[in-house]
């Protein structure tokens, strides 16, 4: 378990919060962490403090599980392994998740918190499995909590596992990563070796300048680093330099003309159509057109006519004479009656 603990305690972060206690043993010496009053923080996230009783209590905890598991220490072999800065991490952390929790309004209910303690076998009655409340006060009475203390700190820690389990929801370890993790957990090697006395072996003689020379010269390659380059790199495009460019107005015309057909879509029109069932009615109506009138009173004065403004492509007219018909005549004009379904139009 020490050896566990250590090993959490090997990044730059933990190497100066060691660095940090170490120095304060040195000034103050190591009991002190534990002397005084016991309502002073020794770290804290707004609100948030990390109290002395709270670091003992679990520094109590963690020596009672090793001597149960029959590895006996002391407070002070548990500094020197890093077991109090590793506690003192987890406890400061803890604080940072509480105090985000406190602003982003999270927190687990009195109800939660009562299940876990309904559904702990510590507390459970050994003939009915109910909760037993007298073994629940007589834990608390051998860790020195109040019920209210013990609740609100089941209640923490909760909302923490909370937090970590929405972060950790949206974490998705990469393959890559999990196979070296666990190569470097599982990788075995076998090896052979021999000792070799210092007495059986032969006296180590000086070597001379000349030699050095030819064993460098001989190996130049693992003397010598590989050589380096400072480049600058100037990343240019036509976006750069867009904005200081004129173009003539002829110029984007000609553009436009040429890719005409490129930027276009299908050609619509607004048709003004004239049908009904005698050919001679519809004549009639396309006359009064071409004589000045509006569609619209075409269609009123001739008997049999119906008007319908139609704004269409050619592929939408269901009538293929009619579609080729409307769609060749010069705009503004007026067509002779042509067969549309049962009809003229």
């Amino acid at each position: 378990m020490l050896a566990q603990l250590r090993g959490a305690v090997r990044s730059k972060a933990a190497l100066v919060l060691i660095g940090l206690l170490v120095l304060s043993f040195a000034v103050w010496g190591l009991s002190d962490v534990f002397a005084g009053r016991t309502g002073i923080g020794l770290a804290g996230a707004g609100d948030r403090r990390v109290l002395k009783a709270d670091v003992e209590r679990a520094l109590d905890s963690y020596l009672q599980s090793e001597r149960e598991q029959g590895r006996p220490s002391n407070r002070e072999d548990a500094a020197r392994a890093g077991v109090l800065t590793a506690i003192i991490q987890g406890q400061a952390g803890r604080a940072a998740e509480l105090r985000y929790a406190d602003e982003a309004g999270i927190r687990a209910s009195a109800e939660a918190a009562a299940r876990i303690l309904a559904d702990a076998p510590r507390f459970k009655d050994a003939l009915t499995g109910d909760f037993d409340s007298e073994a629940y006060r007589g834990y608390l009475a051998q860790i020195g909590e109040s019920p209210a203390s013990f609740e609100k700190s089941l209640r923490d820690d909760l909302t923490s596992e909370y937090i970590r389990d929405a972060v950790g929801a949206g974490v998705d370890t990469p393959t890559a990563l999990a196979r070296l993790w666990v190569l470097n957990q599982t990788e075995k090697r076998s090896i052979a070796y021999v000792l070799v006395p210092p007495g059986t072996a032969a006296e180590v003689v000086e070597p001379t300048d000349e030699e050095l020379s030819s064993f460098y010269e001989a190996r130049q390659s693992l003397f010598t680093q590989p050589e380096r380059r400072r480049v600058s790199i100037m990343s240019v495009s036509p976006v750069d330099f867009i904005d200081q460019v004129e173009v003539p107005d002829e110029d984007v015309q000609t553009a436009y003309e040429i890719r005409l057909r490129e930027l276009s879509g299908p050609e619509t029109r607004v048709l003004a159509q004239l049908s009904g069932a005698d050919r001679s009615a519809v004549q009639e109506a396309a006359d009064q057109i071409v004589a000045g009138a509006t569609p619209e009173d075409a269609a009123n004065t001739v008997e049999g006519v119906d008007l319908t403004v139609l704004r269409v492509q050619e592929s939408e007219l269901a009538d293929d004479a009619f579609a080729s018909a409307a769609f060749r005549a010069p705009e503004g004009d007026v067509l002779i009656p042509v067969p549309s379904g049962s009809g003229w139009a």
